[in-house]
């Protein structure tokens, strides 16, 4: 039997409710550091 990603405990990015600023910068295709400087200008 072929276990899924949810059986992995691993959950889909599309499904998720939050990302790392690694996931996220991984998934935009934009640098940490942009992202970082977003973040930090927003709080």
């Amino acid at each position: 039997m072929k276990k899924t990603e949810t059986d992995k405990g691993v959950i889909p990015v599309w499904k998720r409710y939050a990302l790392t600023i690694t996931e996220t910068a991984e998934y935009y295709h934009i640098r940490e550091n942009k992202l970082r400087m977003i973040a930090e200008g927003h709080l």
